[in-house]
């Protein structure tokens, strides 16, 4: 995945890349209310800090296909795959 700077008038400046999702191919994506970037992948979701450092990942028996946040307070995470939904409860706040 990279990462671009905003420049004057909303224009992307040069980009990086900011963090590297393996196996397979990021699709969906989502962050919490403390920044963290969820990101699907092949073998579940890949939670990354707001710096770029992987802190883990949510394993899945599936590749993910995509991720959101519901629930109550929007602390579950939803995963999708194509047989399968997954719930996984987090202590933090999707947004």
């Amino acid at each position: 995945m990279r990462r671009f700077a905003v420049e004057k008038y909303g224009t992307l400046g040069t980009g990086r890349t900011w963090v590297t999702v393996a196996p397979g191919i990021p699709d969906g994506l989502r962050t919490d209310a403390a920044g963290r970037l969820y990101v699907s992948a092949g073998n579940g979701v890949h939670v990354f800090h707001p710096d770029g450092r992987l802190l883990g990942t949510i394993e899945t028996p599936e590749t993910a296909a995509n991720c959101t946040f519901g629930g109550a307070g929007k602390r579950t995470l939803f995963i999708t795959a194509v047989s399968a939904v997954w719930a996984v409860e987090l202590g933090v706040e999707g947004r």
